[in-house]
């Protein structure tokens, strides 16, 4: 969070709310109303904001508008380690849900290879979850 912008710091407090009591919908659309009616807004924020909604949209089972967005969010922003670990992840969760585990599997090979040239943080447990997750959507039945 940016301590420059009281509104921004508000905004992403309440999406975290709505986030911890699963209410994805209105988290999408907190981010998206902020989005389309800030006028001035950073790249930093912009990014926080569209991996908020990246995550209420994979989470509500809008595939399709989420990889959309995910793919925006990676070719349009600067993403740190961390942001792109979550774009991985969400990315992952997305094409396992999709039934393509194949392109699931690639998005833990880049999440992976954050995590063997980085320090782990604290959504390694997620990427160990869902790495086997995914092996278990894969395996013969």
């Amino acid at each position: 969070m940016t301590a420059q912008n009281p509104d921004f710091d508000a905004l992403i407090d309440r999406i975290e709310k709505f986030e911890k009591e699963r209410l994805w919908e209105d988290a999408v659309y907190a981010a998206k109303v902020y989005l389309e009616d800030t006028e001035t807004i950073s790249l930093h924020e912009k990014t926080v904001l569209n991996i908020k909604r990246l995550k209420g949209l994979t989470a509500r089972g809008l595939f399709d508008e989420a990889l959309i967005l995910a793919n925006a969010i990676q070719e349009n922003s600067k993403l740190s380690v961390e942001e792109e670990n979550i774009v991985f992840y969400e990315v992952s969760k997305i094409y396992e849900n999709t039934a393509q585990e194949y392109k699931s599997h690639q998005a833990l090979d880049g999440l992976a290879a954050n995590y063997d040239n980085a320090i782990i943080d604290a959504n390694y447990a997620n990427y160990l979850k869902q790495k086997a997750s995914v092996y278990k959507m894969s395996s013969p039945k």
